[in-house]
């Protein structure tokens, strides 16, 4: 039921590339959600960021396999000694 009705707000989803960092973000324009592409990932690494924060506390079985998935690292970064900045 929950999913339908969130169907029936959302028809459609439209991402943009951002100006400079600037620009609507989850903005609802009638029935079309508007999402940054920038925000949007933002928003998903978060998110799994505190789904492993959640797995880590609760199941050791979990967190275990939690640690081997993929990192994202934020600038500035050294990787094998080379530095990347942002």
């Amino acid at each position: 039921m929950l999913e339908q009705k969130a169907r029936e707000a959302v028809s459609k989803f439209v991402f943009f590339e951002p100006v400079k960092g600037e620009g609507t973000h989850a903005g609802l324009i009638d029935s079309v959600m508007v999402l940054r592409v920038d925000a949007f990932c933002e928003d998903i690494c978060a998110g799994v960021d505190a789904w492993v924060s959640h797995i880590n506390s609760a199941d050791e079985g979990a967190a275990a396999r939690a640690s081997t998935l993929m990192q994202v690292r934020r600038y500035p970064v050294t990787i094998n000694g080379v530095y990347i900045g942002g």
